[in-house]
């Protein structure tokens, strides 16, 4: 413990000490590869427009990253260019009328050089006629020379800057630069949310992104560390990874909301995972990835009904993993060490590695990690201390392979084991303390294979999305004050809950895009998805000594199993009226079917066997319209109407009568109006993301109690929530960066629940009305390869409810308030940070549990942790 702090202090001090450091002057661009190779065609489609932005949409379509000083660019225009070429050619093309030239500065980097410095390159063969997939160009590519790089690249940047007294300087655009690369500019996002390509900016719809490594950066491990980096989101926590609830926008009934389907659907890639319907309790029992191999984490706010289909209602969160690269080797390592405040010790330990096997044909990547979760509760009633413990593994392998230029070919497979010894639960007045008389034990299974292909048609790309995902959880909870009470004879029996629900979920989408920048953009595409779902249920019962009673007196035996299919069809279209206006529209319609039964249901619950039987097709249509209008290149103005659902589920004979429970539930639906701006200076120093909503929630699908207590899905009531939302971010300077986000939500009934307890005006569970984040991080380079870095982030949430305020039990959860730090190095291929998360201890509350012994209970936030991270890139 003592060491891990002192290491986390000397890492504080060395930060502090860069202050009065001089700066490093003229710090030379990473040596070239003097070998540089062509890489293979790609796809090009960039319109005649300003240069400045046809270098962007090179670098996007490329995968190159473009530096270049803005006034080379200022007045000049690229013409027309749409191919397929390699990105040398395709690049002389954009020049051809222009002073400008480019040069290698590594082979994933080009510098755009003016005629005048490239007299410093006596022997360049600018004029050489060159021949590729039959063009014919002049303009052969310059390699920097190592002796010229520090009197021509850096000299030049430093005149650039100095004639325009606080400009930008060099604009690096696509992959993020190495240290030695930082400037005063932010990186441009590109987004796949509308499943196209397409810069943030551009997006007309509310979205928050984390790239891989902020998630790193920010230590962000799990689901419940992402609430308050992106607006609108909230992560009802139950106490252990993958079992919570995704809350955006407000749109929840219930904190737990464990018997219906989720409000959000969870992606990865083009892949959905997790049950559409409540079973398997999708909606509480769900994906939750850890960061190690992902490229970003794209959160679509409001509903997405007409790409993403059913559940979408709420929102999406879509998990982009990084893809297998067919050029370059890379490899890092990674492993770090933390104690909790009162708990035990972590670690971790992690590794990928991408290897192109055949170049610029096939290309393996993998990856594989373990993480050790500390507990910090004990437990009094099992005798077990720090007993919210947890293991995380898994891994990663993904193989591309793209036989032609226009063809690839990416196969891939995903597995992760969460093991929970207990849940992190505990009452107000002793946070750190939890009495169960069984542990509360939670084991989830998640699989995920998928075969993606991608045929470049010219007019159109062709993509098939086939996956196949399992997901399977065994949990024990512990019931003996809740249900164990009903056992015939014995009022102070004891009991759990073992539960294991499992969903196995085939889909298949299959989609046209139309080739980007034309006046009409389209997409049209197939949806199939057939789910096979189900959950064993044993709840034996015990003497107050934990002497095992007959299993007559068992509370529950069960064994219920359900298909769902659904088949869907979609459209979405986007006409440009104008250069800077554009009009959009989206359809879907989706019919699916259910069938379910129930094998076995006896017990003191229990209700016997039920026959399979099958609810009719239900038919749903989702529609979307949006309109953007950019002001300028910088700022663009959107309005958007879209709607989303959840599919309703239940059978003939699926209700319990012994429990008073209904058999059927049907599909609620959201309709949400938008208004959003989105912009960034025109020296991209600045951005800035602002919307403003108002959802209209009808036929909600709401978790209500039977006359015995038992919770089941019923319909009923409507419900609005409306709100703002801000997200910005300035780079301060070349080392100084910082970003803000701020939301306020009010979501609540517009009439009343009686099933549930609510009346018109309560404010839907798991919904704060204000919450964001304030981050800064300051990096400064030393002497040589040395880079410092000092970071801090401040997050709050607004107090919530796990019920509606008018229920029975509206137990309140108050504000939240936590610092996180960050300070460490990066030299060479090796990065080292320290960090302490939560650093004033703030004692509050996450999610809300169940009743226990030793009263509510709650799960709280992880005390105050220091920890040490270490990675190497080779």
């Amino acid at each position: 413990m003592m060491s891990i702090r002192c290491v986390f202090l000397t890492a504080v001090v060395l930060a502090s000490a860069s202050y009065l450091a001089p700066a490093q002057e003229n710090a030379p661009v990473r040596q070239a590869r003097a070998d540089a190779t062509p890489a293979s065609l790609i796809a090009v489609d960039i319109p005649a427009q300003p240069m400045e932005k046809a270098l962007q949409a090179f670098s996007t379509q490329s995968g190159f990253q473009m530096i270049f000083p803005t006034e080379f660019t200022q007045a000049l225009s690229s013409p027309e260019l749409k191919g397929h070429y390699t990105p040398e050619v395709a690049l002389s093309k954009l020049l051809a009328n222009s002073s400008l030239r480019y040069a290698y500065v590594n082979p994933r980097t080009i510098a755009i050089l003016s005629t005048s410095s490239l007299t410093q390159y006596p022997n360049s063969s600018r004029g050489q006629s060159s021949s590729v997939a039959g063009q014919s160009e002049s303009s052969d590519p310059v390699t920097i020379k190592e002796a010229d790089r520090k009197k021509s690249f850096g000299e030049r940047f430093q005149v650039a800057q100095a004639a325009q007294g606080s400009a930008p300087g060099p604009v690096p655009v696509g992959k993020s630069a190495s240290s030695a690369e930082q400037s005063t500019v932010l990186q441009e996002i590109v987004v796949t949310a509308q499943k196209r390509s397409e810069k943030l900016l551009d997006v007309p719809s509310a979205i928050g992104v984390l790239t891989g490594a902020q998630l790193e950066s920010q230590k962000i491990g799990s689901l419940s560390d992402l609430a308050g980096f992106v607006p609108g989101v909230s992560i009802a926590s139950l106490g252990q990874p993958g079992y919570q609830q995704i809350v955006i926008r407000g749109i929840a009934t219930s904190y737990t909301q464990a018997f219906g389907p989720p409000t959000v659907a969870t992606y990865v890639d083009d892949t959905p995972v997790g049950s559409s319907t409540n079973g398997a309790r999708a909606a509480i029992l769900g994906l939750d990835l850890l960061p190690y191999d992902l490229d970003r984490i794209e959160v679509l706010e409001g509903p997405q009904g007409t790409l993403y289909g059913a559940d979408a209602m709420g929102g999406v969160v879509k998990y982009v993993l990084k893809k297998p690269d067919l050029v370059n080797f890379d490899a890092r390592t990674g492993t770090y060490v933390e104690d909790i405040d009162g708990g035990g010790v972590g670690w971790g330990v992690r590794g990928a590695a991408n290897i192109p096997l055949i170049a610029d044909t096939v290309a393996l990547r993998v990856s594989a990690y373990r993480q050790d979760n500390a507990g910090w509760i004990d437990n009094l009633g099992t005798g077990r201390n720090d007993s919210n413990s947890s293991i995380q593994e898994g891994g990663r392998v993904a193989l591309l392979w793209k036989p032609a230029s226009w063809l690839c070919v990416q196969g891939s497979w995903l597995a992760q084991n969460n093991d929970s010894n207990d849940l992190t639960q505990s009452t107000q007045a002793a946070p750190n303390v939890q009495f169960s008389y069984f542990p509360n034990t939670l084991d989830q299974r998640t699989r995920l294979g998928s075969l993606d292909i991608s045929a470049d048609l010219t007019f159109a790309t062709l993509t098939s999305a086939s996956s196949w995902s399992q997901l399977n959880s065994a949990w024990v909870y512990d019931i003996s004050l809740t249900f164990a009470p009903y056992t015939p004879g014995y009022p102070n029996a004891l009991s759990y809950d073992a539960l294991a629900d499992h969903d196995s979920k085939f889909t298949e989408e299959i989609r046209l895009a139309s080739a980007g920048h034309q006046r009409l953009q389209w997409i049209l595409g197939t949806y199939f998805t057939r789910e096979n779902f189900g959950e064993t249920n044993n709840a034996p019962s015990f003497t107050a000594s934990y002497v095992p009673l007959p299993p007559a007196d068992n509370l529950l035996i069960s064994d219920e199993t359900g298909v769902y299919k659904e088949w869907a069809v979609f459209a979405n279209a986007t006409l440009k009226l104008s250069d800077r206006f554009d009009l959009g529209a989206g359809l879907r319609y989706a019919s699916n079917i259910q069938a379910g039964c129930v094998l076995q249901s006896a017990g003191v619950f229990g209700a016997g066997a039920s026959p399979c039987t099958s609810r009719p097709y239900q038919g749903k249509t989702t529609w979307m319209t949006d309109g953007r209008f950019h002001l300028n290149d910088e700022t663009m103005i959107y309005a958007r109407i879209a709607t989303g659902y959840r599919p309703g589920g239940g059978c003939s004979t699926c209700g319990n009568p012994t429990l008073g429970t209904p058999n059927v539930y049907y599909p609620d639906t959201v309709t949400n109006y938008e208004l959003g701006l989105k912009t960034q200076t025109s020296d991209r120093r600045l951005s800035l993301n602002a919307d403003v909503f108002y959802i209209n929630w009808t036929d909600i699908q709401i978790a209500q109690l039977s006359p015995k207590g038992a919770p089941y899905t019923g319909n009923g009531g409507t419900a609005i929530s409306e709100g703002v939302e801000l997200a910005t971010i300035a780079a301060v300077s070349a080392n100084l960066q910082l970003q803000a986000v701020l939301d306020f939500t009010n979501a609540h009934l517009t009439e009343d629940a009686p099933g549930a307890g609510g009346r018109d005006g309560d404010q839907l569970p798991a919904s704060a009305r204000w919450s964001g984040s304030l981050g800064a991080e300051y990096k400064r380079p030393m002497s040589g390869q040395v880079s410092l870095s000092l970071a801090a982030d401040y997050r709050y949430r607004d107090q919530i409810y796990n019920q509606f305020p008018s229920s029975s039990e509206p137990f309140l959860m108050g504000p939240q308030n936590l610092v996180n730090l960050r300070a460490g190095f990066d030299v060479k291929g090796l990065s080292a940070r320290a960090y302490v998360k939560n650093l004033f201890d703030n004692q509050s509350f996450n999610g809300y549990s169940t009743l226990t012994r030793s009263g509510e209970a709650y799960v709280p936030v992880q005390p105050r942790t220091v920890g040490i991270s270490v990675d190497y890139q080779f």
